[in-house]
């Protein structure tokens, strides 16, 4: 909380006082005590406010008059606690982390502490529009992963010693993509601290020439794991974009998969790439190589591919290689 005076022209007749937080669930409700720790019997304002992360903030204010009692804080009792923040301790982490589908991604979180750390417990949660789950808990040296994530979420051995109470969250998918809360817990003392993770999923991109289709001969690109849903892009050598038919969809995992056709002709110039790519990841790309022995690429019989064909070459970008089709 941070609480802040606001003096009227004649600080004689009323002094006002706001406080205002950020970063808590569930909804909370505000409480204004006096020097004894008793509520205040002086009438407040609130307002809490969702902010787009799913927490919410908190804006309070009330007016102390002549005569009063003019020891104040201003708390709100946490669904998980019932300690407040103190200035000797803080949760750090950074705002913001990415991990890659199936590999092992670590949640920074550390303590910064002017007092030794003894007897904590640390809570990660997981806030998804607005609700919220568990995901870890350590308490008296015994961790309990979340239903969800049994068997894919560590803490450092040696981690509360120093401070580091940061996850490792293992094999990572697109479910597991939104905002976490580490929260750490003493008997005296709470804080706590978010970082919304990032997911992408890449995979290799896969070549095939799928025949005659009209005056031209019909290509496609295929590549299955993708996350967020991607882009595809067709292009010739001199930066010519094509118009391909395009499928994506989502499988149960939540990973996109991507089918793309194109059909190119003999004015068309000789090599052509398709390109898959999302806002998160790299692109992956593969080209084809056509030869030049013929405008003709191909002859076809009867509805049958000559073995003609043998004069298209595959060369995936990526490693330089070329593969006869």
């Amino acid at each position: 909380f941070t609480l802040q005076p606001n003096f009227s022209e004649d600080v004689f007749l009323s002094i006002g006082l706001t406080c205002h937080a950020d970063g808590w669930f569930p909804k909370p409700e505000v409480i204004w005590l006096d020097g004894q720790g008793q509520v205040r019997k002086e009438q407040s304002s609130t307002k809490v406010m969702m902010m787009p992360s799913g927490l919410y903030r908190v804006i309070t204010s009330m007016k102390l008059k002549p005569g009063s009692d003019m020891e104040v804080s201003c708390r709100i009792p946490d669904a998980y606690s019932s300690l407040v923040p103190t200035e000797n301790f803080e949760v750090i982490s950074p705002r913001n982390v990415f991990g890659v589908v199936g590999l092992d991604i670590v949640l920074p979180c550390n303590v910064s502490s002017t007092k030794p750390l003894y007897d904590i417990e640390v809570q990660w949660k997981k806030i998804t529009d607005g609700h919220i789950e568990d995901v870890y808990i350590w308490r008296n040296t015994v961790d309990k992963p979340g239903q969800k994530y049994m068997g894919r979420t560590e803490l450092p051995k040696d981690g509360l010693a120093s401070g580091n109470v940061s996850l490792t969250l293992k094999n990572v998918l697109p479910a597991d993509e939104g905002m976490y809360s580490c929260i750490v817990n003493s008997k005296d003392w709470s804080a706590d601290t978010t970082t919304m993770l990032s997911i992408a999923g890449t995979s290799e991109v896969f070549f095939e020439i799928l025949g005659p289709r009209g005056q031209g001969i019909e290509l496609a690109c295929r590549s299955h794991g993708w996350f967020p849903k991607p882009t595809v892009e067709w292009v010739v050598q001199n930066k010519q974009m094509l118009s391909p038919d395009t499928e994506i969809h989502q499988d149960s995992k939540k990973l996109f998969n991507v089918l793309s056709r194109v059909t190119v002709t003999g004015q068309e110039v000789e090599e052509v790439t398709c390109q898959i790519q999302n806002y998160l990841a790299q692109a992956e790309k593969t080209t084809v190589r056509l030869s030049r022995e013929s405008h003709l690429w191909w002859f076809y019989s009867a509805g049958q591919l000559s073995s003609t064909t043998t004069a298209l070459s595959h060369f995936p970008s990526s490693k330089g290689k070329g593969e006869k089709i």
